[in-house]
């Protein structure tokens, strides 16, 4: 059994920041986020699978691939409002599974990118 290896983003992974002084620029996670999901080969977990797929179907379907940060900003808010208006019966929270699915489609995402095989 491998360990379990957690990575820990910091300031710059996923908002916009600038590199110069004089040029803002995203930063590349941000800028690139949804490009990079669309092209990740479909994940051997099928439970990463659907939330890859969950988060991409969202993101298409209110065209929200420019920012990493603005799509979940966005999305979570929604979600949020979902569950506060319109509660669903089985007591089940949209947001919190949001949260999850975009967890691990940050997640296999970035073991595609740096640790294919753990």
């Amino acid at each position: 059994m491998k360990p379990v290896q957690t990575i820990l983003l910091g300031a710059g992974a996923s908002r916009g920041v600038s590199y110069a002084d004089w040029v803002p620029m995203q930063s590349p996670l941000d800028a690139d986020f949804y490009e990079l999901l669309r092209r990740l080969k479909r994940p051997a977990d099928n439970e990463d699978a659907a939330a890859v797929k969950h988060v991409l179907e969202e993101a298409c379907k209110s065209k929200l691939w420019e920012s990493m940060e603005k799509m979940f900003y966005t999305l979570d808010l929604r979600c949020s409002m979902m569950d506060m208006l319109f509660p669903d019966e089985s007591g089940k929270k949209r947001a919190d599974e949001f949260r999850k699915n975009f967890a691990r489609s940050v997640q296999a995402l970035l073991r595609a990118a740096h640790m294919p095989d753990t």
